[in-house]
């Protein structure tokens, strides 16, 4: 097949690196993969794509509410005309919806939604701003979700959507990654989070969590966070407050590691004893399988898709993120367990990660849907639209 997959920009997010990681394992399997993007100035995963010889497009967007993207992308599927399309992210899915219609071309097309729904709960322009969205999806002929939770929440929404709508987890470069010994029980949890430093992520909880468990005199965990601050107006606002927060305070400013963006990222997850990852919503966090493929526990707030990703005991801890003295219980927990009981949860991840959260994986249930065959695309144990 000649497929297309269209996204804003390369740079270093997670429905970026799935797109990249989709595209080269498509064309790992033989078909004529292409890349399409409209912020080439973001380019820290274009490297992988030069590697696979995969051609990248470019139709740098001028202005809000240009619709040079568009033409662009409409050109281009004339020119190329692809079997199948494959869209991430609400901007890109609007682009190629109206490309299509525009090129009076018909290749079957997939979009592709990365986080929750919890995240449009903020303001009535956003909600209707995403139902208008999923109107236009019934030009769609399949709508991937990567969250079980988010694939059943649009299917009792949205009544026409719900035979279009599919759940595909993440996928990851497995062999990528090393699964090292736990580092032996130390004096103190070191502890790795992973993610943009936004608000959805809450750095502010684990701050307070940290704080209450000093209150309640327990021996207070590093944290060493890698990712990029938020570029807007409200990341920037909130980055001050949580650089006043640690200048406040002298054990945050002991503990409290800022490592900004990494591309070490397997190398860092073998010398912590686990991911913490307290965001108040996801899709599938791509923090969390690469702690799996690295055969890492993970402390994971207990939303969306988590409880069952990790499981009590299982392959992680839970915690309610709302409540820093959830998240500071739920290190005390993972904190006496034993080093045994550490590994078990470590290879449980492991084998988790091996079997659901390869690139193999992604890439048979993407080729399913392309090939028009949606049963086939369904990971294990997923409910039937």
């Amino acid at each position: 097949m000649k497929i297309l997959c269209v996204i804003d920009h390369l740079g270093s997010g997670g429905a970026q690196r799935q797109l990249v990681g989709l595209a080269c394992e498509l064309r790992r399997r033989g078909h004529d993969v292409d890349v399409f993007v409209y912020h080439p100035d973001h380019d820290f995963f274009r490297g992988r794509l030069d590697g696979a010889a995969i051609p990248v497009h470019e139709a740098p967007k001028r202005r809000i509410g240009s619709s040079g993207v568009a033409r662009a992308l409409a050109r281009l599927l004339r020119r190329t005309r692809p079997d199948g399309v494959v869209a991430f992210l609400a901007t890109p899915a609007i682009y190629t919806i109206a490309a299509r219609l525009a090129s009076g071309t018909r290749p079957r097309l997939l979009v592709s939604e990365r986080s929750s729904h919890l995240a449009e709960s903020r303001s009535w322009r956003q909600r209707l701003r995403a139902l208008c969205l999923r109107v236009l999806f019934v030009a769609c002929d399949a709508v991937v979700a990567n969250s079980e939770t988010q694939a059943a929440w649009l299917r009792s929404r949205h009544a026409w959507l719900r035979r279009r709508v599919h759940c595909i987890f993440n996928g990851l470069a497995t062999d990528a990654f090393r699964a090292t010994p736990l580092p032996v029980p130390g004096e103190r949890l070191r502890l790795l989070a992973i993610g943009r430093v936004g608000a959805e992520k809450n750095p502010l909880g684990l701050m307070q969590a940290l704080q209450w468990l000093q209150a309640q005199g327990h021996t207070v965990p590093d944290i060493f966070w890698a990712g990029p601050e938020d570029p807007s107006p409200a990341g920037r606002a909130l980055c001050a407050r949580l650089a006043a927060q640690i200048a406040g305070d002298a054990l945050l400013a002991e503990r409290w590691h800022w490592l900004g963006r990494r591309r070490d990222i397997t190398d860092l997850l073998q010398s912590h004893d686990a991911l913490i990852h307290p965001a108040f919503y996801e899709g599938f966090p791509n923090a969390v399988c690469e702690a799996f493929a690295a055969a890492r526990p993970v402390l994971l707030s207990a939303v969306c898709d988590h409880p069952a990703i990790a499981g009590e005991g299982e392959r992680g801890v839970l915690f309610d993120p709302a409540d820093p003295a959830s998240i500071g219980a739920a290190i005390v927990r993972f904190g006496a367990m034993t080093l045994p009981q550490r590994q078990a949860m470590a290879a449980r991840a492991f084998a988790f990660a091996r079997a659901e959260l390869t690139e193999a994986r992604l890439g048979d249930r993407y080729e399913a849907l392309l090939r028009g065959r949606p049963e086939s695309a369904r990971p294990k144990g997923a409910r039937a639209a």
